[in-house]
């Protein structure tokens, strides 16, 4: 059976008339290309984020009848690259803004030579920030990296492992302040122990200790910076501290030790300034696990696809990490971050759009609030900070009349109507437990003992009691 489509011809000859005109189609996202911004999205989703290679990628959309061959899909990635260097420079430039950043690197292929890098071996660098993630890949491993990204910046914190070349940057910069991990000395314990047996139960001792202070410090990031409670913490904390400090230091006297113990001591004493800033900066934490887990996806592709064939695609391959990264930092869907771009990208002829700021994360979605759940309601960070200003603007109040008017404020009501505001008073008492809030004295009034009712003898049933 043969279909013929009918050829439309205009019915009039008035002046103007165009005739018959085609309606145009969607805005490309690349100009004259065969396949749409979907097709893009599902390969960059699929290859940056879950690590699978591009040929098995291609192998599974010709399951489905659509047959990419690899070169148009190379060439595809590689002129869509450029779409993504404002937002990479402005995730730079938010990270240069951070106060602290943890950081570390893992080794990376790149297939392709220079004159100045005759191996395939670079190096894949993560410095992550309270808003932003940045992946960068480089042919060294120097410090340089760390001058190129942070070159700016005055001064900070930075939380790494004990490598060389971040030792160095702190030396050039006198504002930068290193913060080294705990967990990488008790590694140091664990290695020593399971290697000789004659200090087994000395690296054991060690470990249990650090253990508690990760457990001590724990407890005390839970409450709020300045409560009651934070302050009953953080004493522990430094008790803890104090007493590692002593003990290591009569340890390192004793004359007959293991050459592990001793190596180990030597280098607890050497990074001791750097691993206790997390005691004055409890924003900071007490290892740098948090690059590490984030290098993890990244060293999954490595694994699959083994790095990437080009200095361009390495390159594209930290932008699309770090994107990634941060999205899943602001909890924003990807893929629905990508759509939206993408579409934002083709109504401008496959450029840049001229505005990106709409588009960043932290623009697009406001950091989620620390939340706290209490006798089944749950009270945001701003609702806690409206109980606090609620007691500090009366000092007079007692515990019943700030619990009516915090119930108002946050509109808390029963079913009739009324306040909860014997739940709110078991809220509050919870509440300052806790450490978030400071209650006023309980006042108590001062009522007359009752006399104790006098004994008297046993009735029978139906006797007439005598009182």
């Amino acid at each position: 059976r043969t279909i013929r489509r009918k050829k439309y011809t205009p019915g009039c000859a008035c002046p103007g008339n165009k005739g018959i005109i085609t309606a145009l189609g969607p805005a490309k996202l690349i100009p004259y290309s065969r396949y749409g911004a979907s097709i893009w999205i599902h390969i960059l989703i699929r290859k940056y984020r879950f690590q699978i290679p591009v040929a098995r990628i291609l192998k599974n959309l010709a399951l489905h009848g659509l047959s990419i061959p690899p070169g148009s899909a190379g060439d595809g990635l590689k002129r869509l690259a450029p779409l993504f260097e404002p937002v990479y420079a402005a995730l730079e430039e938010r990270s240069e803004q951070a106060a602290w950043w943890q950081a570390d690197e893992t080794r990376w292929s790149v297939f392709e030579t220079t004159k100045t890098k005759s191996t395939f071996r670079w190096y894949l660098w993560v410095f992550i920030s309270d808003e932003s993630v940045v992946h960068v890949i480089d042919p060294t491993r120097s410090a340089r990296v760390i001058e190129e990204h942070l070159g700016c910046v005055v001064g900070g914190i930075l939380l790494v492992d004990r490598y060389s070349a971040y030792k160095s940057y702190a030396k050039k910069h006198e504002g930068i302040i290193l913060a080294f991990c705990w967990s990488h000395a008790r590694r140091d314990f664990r290695e020593a122990g399971l290697k000789y047996e004659q200090v087994r139960e000395w690296a054991h001792e060690w470990e249990e200790r650090i253990n508690a202070l990760f457990h001590l410090n724990t407890l005390r990031v839970q409450y709020a910076e300045g409560s009651a409670a934070f302050t009953r913490e953080d004493i522990r904390v430094r008790e803890a501290v104090a007493d590692m400090k002593r003990i290591f230091g009569e340890q390192r006297k004793q004359p007959r030790l293991h050459h592990s113990q001793r190596s180990v001591l030597k280098s607890l004493d050497i990074h001791w300034e750097g691993l206790t800033v997390f005691v004055d900066h409890p924003e900071i934490p007490m290892d740098n696990n948090g690059s590490e887990r984030t290098l993890r996806n990244p060293v999954v592709g490595r694994k699959n696809y083994y790095g990437s064939g080009a200095i361009w695609s390495a390159r594209f391959t930290a932008v699309m990490f770090s994107i990634f990264e941060t999205l899943q930092l602001w909890e924003i869907n990807q893929l629905e971050w990508l759509s939206d771009y993408f579409r934002a990208c083709a109504l401008t002829g496959g450029k840049p759009p001229a505005d990106i700021t709409v588009h960043l994360p932290w623009n697009i979605k406001e950091r989620k609030e620390k939340t706290w759940k209490y006798c089944g309601r749950v009270f945001s960070e701003s609702e806690v900070t409206c109980i606090r200003s609620i007691i500090d603007e009366d000092s007079s109040r007692n515990r019943t009349a700030i619990s009516r008017i915090a119930c108002e404020q946050l509109q808390w009501y029963k079913p009739d109507g009324t306040v909860k505001w014997q739940s709110m008073r078991q809220v509050l008492v919870k509440m300052e437990a806790d450490g978030h809030i400071t209650l006023p004295p309980l006042l108590r009034a001062h009522s007359t003992q009752m006399k104790p009712i006098e004994h008297t003898e046993r009735t029978a049933m139906g006797e007439e009691i005598l009182l």
